[in-house]
């Protein structure tokens, strides 16, 4: 059998997943047997967070265009405290924009 020295290391990588998957409990298996799904899944990840920042970024400004303020020199701000996520700094921030 002549095939390229590539698709035996294939052979070979699926000969130790499957050996791994074979010998270790059942929600690592289930992990090793998912891998590529819920690596599509982390992949997405990303488009969910920045969806969410938009959507807290629009609701902050319309809160305050709604008492005409203009806060849109602050949304940098906002994303720093989103970054740094914590619920008392992100309410305290939306309540004191005004300063």
């Amino acid at each position: 059998l002549n095939l390229p020295t590539h698709q035996y290391s294939n052979f070979a990588s699926y000969d130790r997943n499957k050996t791994a998957t074979q010998s270790t409990g059942p929600e690592y298996r289930d992990i090793l047997d998912n891998a590529e799904k819920l690596q599509a899944s982390f992949k997405l990840q990303p488009c969910h967070l920045e969806r969410l920042y938009g959507m807290i970024t629009d609701l902050y400004i319309d809160k305050y265009k709604f008492k005409g303020m203009n806060v849109k020199n602050k949304v940098p701000m906002l994303l720093e405290v989103l970054d740094n996520y914590e619920l008392e700094s992100l309410i305290d921030f939306f309540e004191i924009a005004a300063s």
